[in-house]
């Protein structure tokens, strides 16, 4: 045979697409489908089923912008299919081209069971027909438009689809489908990745040229009966293996759900169960495989939203494949939230692990964050984390960032073993290009021979896919590419760390050079969370003060009405457990303040209509904080002793140290006060300033404000430049 490696690597590249694909789903059937367009808000399924449906049909046109359509399939399985695999193939396809949207939810028998979207479009029905069986399944679908970025000004821009149908149902069929024909695919896609990306001269990439086209040579359109003996041809090159010093990646399933960005917190809830569903029932086929969620926020929105998915992910964690992680509440900004914030992220985060799953979370997973505060690595050790792995400091856009397994060390000299994952992406799809892009990139291969990979399809995307996880398996000792082994994470660093020799130490702040307008942008959110957390703060420590001087009750009922909450609110989880009203507000209120301290709301990064949602949060959270402290403060003001001043008021001061200040009387008047630390005094309330102190009012109004000490009066705008100045003298 001539050796003729250009045309042979042509003829390869279109074999799989041309005489292998139309081997997976050799006969198809059409269903009957009918149709019901929500309109507004989504509904649960016990509600949609009961609402009517219209016919439909492939072809037709289907959900305006953010709406929900849900879609009814039924069919009878073909008498002929007797002893074949069956599924059901539904494309929800953007009419405009893919991204962020076509995502649907299955539901069968009353539960969700898998989600269809731009990556997956068959649904396993049965693994052995008879012939004859009903299909009757429903599908929630979801038509998420499609956003487009444009850097040059840092907007998120949401096309303007108002009124339009955005979406067609290009496919829905039964079909019967042929693994042992998907087995073959994977083959042949493992072997022409691998060759692909070897040097031309290597004998492995010639091998494995010869073992493609030979493949090809016996590969026979539309005859089943080649894909055994194609399978053959390729055996030998598969088994091929590594030597001792080759790089070795622990590959962990993953989907990187932003909990907001270009859509809604709502709709945020609908794609963890998409994914998550779809990652438990991959479970059930592939013992091996493992995935890994790091918000508790996600875990307890599960739990109200999807109880069946919920009791899912709880024996899967039993069982050790989905494996909890990252130990804060949400991956939350590490640079405009506080530090007492960063603390209760782990508290509240660590105690979900802890009380639902038994778990000791002890790793930080925050692969999308926009820098790193150098105070984090004293609070990761004093939270019980010993491990941290991050992603994102691949992206800064000017500095390569030295290491990828090394110490990470604080201003305090707090010291975290830390991971930057070398393939660079947290949506990495297991390609032979990724894998050897993890070795080559690697910086601690003289010290190292350890990295991690998470791999799966994010924000939507259903996570890991059948071809992901096949790849995977093929790459475990493939000659030519690093091993790849799916493990746990909690595995990966015990290895890493003790496979690391002398790792280097990096200190100080892990800068992102990329995203700085993060830092100046939605100048309100930043302002009601710094407002918000002070609130909480002084809500808490008055509340202690109370049950200490006057033991009871704080309020008696939830300050925050129903009404006021947005539809995802998750009601506090310590009020399973005592019933306390002021501990259930309180628990509620830093849920809110934390979730919204996500690195895609609190920066400014989202859509416009996640910041209409902060609008309702913030206000519920200062509401409760206010509530509490007042009621708080006036328990305590029950037991002060006011004898002996004329006309007495209060005045309690929160911060650590002594404080000299002007306040304002409950009747509007000005006086001044001399507070100790942590503590109160109790004077007069007659107004009066002593000589020379000049207080300055603040008053909000329009869009700005206005400061005012009686001499200057100083005009604000709500971006925080000085608009005008007025001499009052």
């Amino acid at each position: 045979m001539e050796k003729l490696p250009r045309v042979f690597e042509e003829r390869i590249a279109v074999a799989g697409g041309r005489i292998i694909e139309p081997f997976l789903y050799p006969e198809k059937s059409p269903m009957n489908i009918e149709a019901m367009a929500v309109g507004g808000e989504p509904i649960p399924y016990e509600e949609a089923i009961q609402r009517p449906f219209t016919p439909f049909a492939e072809g037709d046109k289907w959900g305006s912008k953010w709406d929900t359509v849900w879609f009814h399939f039924t069919g009878v399985v073909p008498a002929g299919w007797n002893g074949q695999s069956v599924v059901a193939l539904i494309n929800l396809s953007f009419e405009e081209g893919e991204g962020f949207g076509r995502e649907g939810l299955v539901y069968m028998d009353g539960k969700p069971v898998i989600a269809v979207n731009r990556n997956r479009s068959a649904v396993p029905l049965m693994d052995c027909a008879q012939g004859g069986e009903k299909i009757d399944f429903y599908v929630e679908a979801a038509a998420n438009p499609v956003a487009q970025m444009f850097w040059g000004d840092g907007d998120l821009l949401m096309p303007d689809y108002e009124g339009e149908s955005l979406f067609v149902l290009k496919q829905a069929q039964l079909a019967t489908y042929n693994p042992e024909a998907f087995q073959l695919k994977m083959d042949f896609e493992a072997c022409r990745q691998a060759m692909m990306e070897l040097p031309e001269n290597e004998a492995r990439r010639g091998q494995l040229l010869r073992a493609l086209n030979k493949t090809c040579d016996v590969l026979d359109l539309g005859d089943p009966g080649c894909i055994a003996p194609a399978r053959a041809e390729l055996a030998p090159v598969l088994a091929k293996k590594n030597g001792d010093t080759v790089h070795k990646i622990s590959a962990v399933g993953h989907a990187h759900i932003d909990t907001a960005w270009v859509w809604p917190l709502r709709e945020t809830i609908r794609k963890c169960a998409r994914t998550f569903t779809t990652a438990l029932r991959y479970m059930e086929t592939h013992p091996d495989y493992r995935f890994v969620c790091s918000q508790p926020q996600q875990y307890a929105w599960m739990k109200q939203y999807y109880p069946s998915i919920y009791e899912d992910i709880k024996v899967a964690i039993k069982r050790g494949q989905w494996e909890t992680v990252g130990g804060m509440w949400i991956e939350a900004d590490c640079n405009i939230t506080s530090g007492e914030s960063l603390v209760r992220q782990f508290i509240h985060g660590k105690n979900f692990y802890q009380e639902e799953f038994g778990i000791e979370v002890k790793d930080l997973w925050l692969p999308d964050v926009f820098g790193y505060a150098a105070a984090l690595p004293q609070i990761l050790q004093k939270s019980g984390i010993d491990w941290f792995l991050t992603q994102k400091i691949s992206w800064s856009d000017t500095n390569r960032f030295p290491h990828h397994t090394f110490y990470w060390e604080g201003l305090d000299g707090s010291r975290i073993f830390t991971h930057f994952p070398p393939v660079d992406t947290y949506n990495c799809q297991m390609t032979a290009a990724e894998m050897k892009r993890s070795e080559h990139n690697f910086q601690e291969n003289d010290r190292a021979t350890r990295a991690l990979v998470p791999f799966g399809h994010g924000d939507g995307g259903g996570g890991p896919s059948l071809e992901h996880i096949e790849l995977a398996r093929r790459w475990e000792d493939f000659e030519g590419v690093p091993q790849v082994e799916m493990t746990s994470v909690l595995d990966f660093f015990d290895k890493c760390k003790e496979d690391a020799v002398d790792p280097p130490v990096w200190r100080g702040e892990l800068y992102l050079e990329l995203h700085r307008g993060t830092l100046t942008s939605q100048a309100y959110t930043k302002y009601m969370n710094r407002k918000c957390e002070l609130m909480l703060r002084d809500a808490e420590f008055l509340q202690v003060m109370a049950q200490r001087v006057n033991p009871g009750a704080l309020l008696g009922e939830d300050p925050v009405a129903a009404d006021d909450r947005p539809v995802w609110d998750v009601p506090a989880h310590i009020a399973e457990k005592d019933g306390d009203v002021t501990a259930m507000a309180m628990d509620r209120a830093w849920k809110t303040l934390l979730l919204n301290q996500f690195h895609d709301i609190i920066p400014g990064s989202s859509i416009h209509w996640v910041y209409e949602d902060v609008k309702i949060d913030y206000p519920n959270v200062a509401k409760v904080a206010a509530a509490v402290r007042d009621a708080a403060a006036a328990r305590i003001v029950e037991k002060v002793d006011t004898s002996g001043v004329e006309n007495p008021v209060v005045v309690f001061n929160t911060l650590a140290q002594e404080r000299q200040e002007v306040v304002e009387l409950p009747n509007g008047e000005l006086t001044y006060a001399e507070v100790p630390q942590c503590g109160y005094s109790v004077q007069s309330a007659d107004p009066g300033l002593p000589e020379g102190v000049s207080p300055t009012r603040v008053v909000a109004g329009g869009d700005g404000y206005v400061l005012n000490n009686g001499l200057l009066e100083v005009k604000i705008d709500s971006r925080g430049l000085v608009t005008g100045m007025l001499d009052l003298e």
